[in-house]
C-alpha cells in the first residue's frame, strides 16, 4: 500500500476545520431555535471540551442548568466561567454520571 503521508495533502486542513466549526454552530443554531425554552430545564454539553456551545446554550436557554461533560479538566475550567448555570464535571461519554431521564436536551458536536 501507499504511505498515507503521501496521499494526504495537509495544506487547507485549518481553513476546512473552521469552516466545519462555522457550519456545525448555525447548525446547532437553527435546532435550537426549533426547541421550546421552557421545556428545557436540564442540558448535558458531552464533551464539552474548551465551552464552545456553553455560550449559546446559556443564551437560548437562559433558565436551564447546563452539565458541561468532558473528560479535559481543563477545559471544564473554562466552561465554568461561562455562566452560574453551569455546573461542570469530569465525565466519560461513555459513562455519563447522569440519572436516566434527568436531560431535556444533550449535545454531543465534534468528539472522536
Amino acid at each position: 500500500g501507499e504511505d498515507v503521508e503521501g496521499v494526504l495533502s495537509h495544506r487547507g486542513t485549518h481553513a476546512a476545520s473552521l469552516i466545519s466549526a462555522d457550519y456545525n454552530q448555525q447548525v446547532l443554531d437553527d435546532f435550537y431555535q426549533r426547541l421550546d425554552r421552557a421545556a428545557v430545564r436540564f442540558i448535558a454539553d458531552v464533551g464539552s471540551g474548551m465551552g464552545r456551545n456553553l455560550a449559546r446554550l446559556s443564551a437560548r436557554f437562559p433558565s436551564a442548568r447546563i452539565f458541561p461533560l468532558d473528560l479535559s479538566l481543563m477545559g471544564l475550567r473554562n466552561g465554568r466561567l461561562a455562566s452560574t448555570s453551569v455546573a461542570p464535571a469530569a465525565a466519560d461519554a461513555l459513562c455519563l454520571p447522569l440519572r436516566s431521564g434527568v436531560v431535556d436536551l444533550a449535545v454531543c458536536t465534534e468528539v472522536l
